[in-house]
């Protein structure tokens, strides 16, 4: 097992583009991850590219590896089955368990569900990202590599910071009230005293 140390984020891109235009290739010895000329690519050849295809050509065959030529890897039914066993509110995980029950467009009726909800669709996107990085990592075991690679980040709901800025927003309004009221008492006793002058 050859190990090499790989950006992830370009792994996760070359997945996700499933682009005839561009095929890709890992780079075994510096874990560069080269894009070139694909089946449906014309016009001209970039100098970059043409440069990476140079390399490609003079050096020995097993120092590049193609990927993304056996299979799709991005998460589907499977990945969003595991994703609902871990959705917190009892009533959303029923509707995606029927959602992914349906026999036509199980997945999709699933991914209109998650869109709808917020946070889910956040708390998807993060879990979607793990297990493409997963399936990329058991993919390159199968071709004898392990790749060593920076980990993705814990997830972080941006609910929360939303929560952070509304708490703020009710602080202010908590501090013009109390201003307003400090503003009415002193015009209150204003009023008194003139009144009592007079």
């Amino acid at each position: 097992m050859r190990t090499v140390t790989a950006d992830m984020n370009e792994l996760e891109m070359v997945f996700e583009n499933r682009d005839k235009h561009f095929s890709y290739v890992l780079d075994l010895e510096t874990g560069r991850v080269l894009m070139v000329r694909g089946c449906a690519y014309g016009g001209d050849v970039p100098e970059e590219m043409a440069e990476d295809l140079n390399l490609i050509d003079s050096a020995p065959a097993e120092r590049f590896l193609p990927l993304g030529a056996d299979g799709d890897l991005r998460p589907s039914v499977d990945e969003a089955h595991e994703f609902v066993e871990v959705v917190e509110d009892s009533k959303l995980r029923a509707r995606l368990s029927g959602a992914l029950g349906q026999r036509h467009r199980p997945f999709g009726r699933f991914l209109d569900l998650v869109m709808d909800e917020a946070g889910e669709a956040d708390r998807w996107h993060h879990f979607r990202r793990r297990c493409l990085r997963r399936n990329i990592v058991d993919y390159l075991k199968s071709e004898g590599v392990s790749v060593a690679c920076d980990p993705l980040p814990e997830f972080a709901p941006r609910f929360r910071t939303r929560e952070h800025l509304l708490e703020g927003r009710e602080s202010i309004r908590g501090s013009r009230e109390s201003n307003r009221r400090c503003h009415a008492n002193r015009d209150d006793r204003l009023t008194h005293d003139g009144q009592a002058r007079a």
